[in-house]
């Protein structure tokens, strides 16, 4: 723990947790944190939020559920982060202290110089990712069975709470809204079992303007050297013979036929924002 900076930053970090004046995000913030490397196993929660964050409805949610410290002075401002476990909405703070003390280890993470990733430089915005998943961390914390009993079993003891769950939690916590999952909690390893209603679902998106639809893909174990093993990719495009999505670990585009998507990923998870009520 870096004593010398928090006896540096307290005088700023106890003004600020007094009579905090708050204000929403803004849209220039949230697309700064889009074009942010996910550092953390939370491919679930980075991939969901770049999909969110590439939509209009998907940023009006997120801007009415995201506030910041109006008058912050400090390069880390206090954050008040509305999520939704078990569908009702609860507020989670996070005090400038946050990042230097219990979750130290989220903030040295986003801080670190990303390895292999030429295309990325370090950006102010890493606050705003490292505030969210110190919510989601307290919100774990808060509410265990969030994380299914399989993946609490099967992670490492050193893993970080906002590290490794579901995309559908994901888009749950950040808009309230229970989003369409297909394949995600079955035992398959591709969406063969679910071809045409995958298929069906991508038809009904081709073509449409990607801010009307917020989704990702989730892969299981590796079957094509392109990919990673169990990893989420925003889709940023569906037209009308091809998707293209993003692996925000290495900032790589990568493109795909509606069969070689249901021969290669596990699960199709998102919102079509055309059928939600406003």
């Amino acid at each position: 723990m870096n004593f010398k900076l928090l006896r540096k930053i307290y005088p700023h970090i106890e003004a600020q947790n007094k009579n905090i004046c708050w204000r929403r995000i803004t849209d220039d913030e949230l697309l700064k944190i889009a074009g942010e490397p996910q550092k953390l196993c939370n491919c679930f929660s980075m991939s969901t939020r770049d999909a969110l964050i590439n939509s209009s409805r998907g940023r009006e949610i997120l801007k009415k559920r995201i506030w910041v410290d109006k008058n912050a002075t400090t390069d880390s401002p206090a954050y008040k982060i509305i999520l939704s476990p078990n569908g009702r909405d609860e507020v989670y703070r996070v005090s400038p202290l946050d990042y230097y003390t219990k979750y130290a280890g989220i903030t040295a993470t986003y801080n670190e110089i990303p390895k292999g990733s030429g295309n990325y430089k370090h950006s102010e915005s890493n606050n705003l990712n490292t505030a969210i998943d110190i919510a989601i961390t307290k919100m774990i914390s808060k509410h265990p069975k969030e994380k299914p009993w399989y993946v609490r079993l099967f992670t490492s003891p050193i893993s970080k709470k906002c590290e490794f769950n579901h995309p559908s939690k994901a888009f749950e916590w950040f808009t309230g809204i229970k989003p369409v999952a297909i394949g995600e909690d079955g035992l398959f390893n591709n969406l063969n079992k679910n071809k045409q209603e995958t298929l069906k679902q991508l038809d009904e998106l081709s073509g449409t303007d990607s801010k009307n639809y917020s989704f990702i893909l989730l892969t299981g174990f590796r079957t094509d050297k392109r990919l990673e093993n169990w990893h989420c990719y925003p889709i940023k495009r569906i037209g009308y013979s091809s998707l293209d999505i993003l692996n925000k670990r290495t900032d790589d585009g990568l493109r795909f036929t509606g069969a070689e998507v249901t021969k290669l990923f596990k699960a199709l998870v998102g919102i079509d924002w055309r059928k939600v009520e406003k």
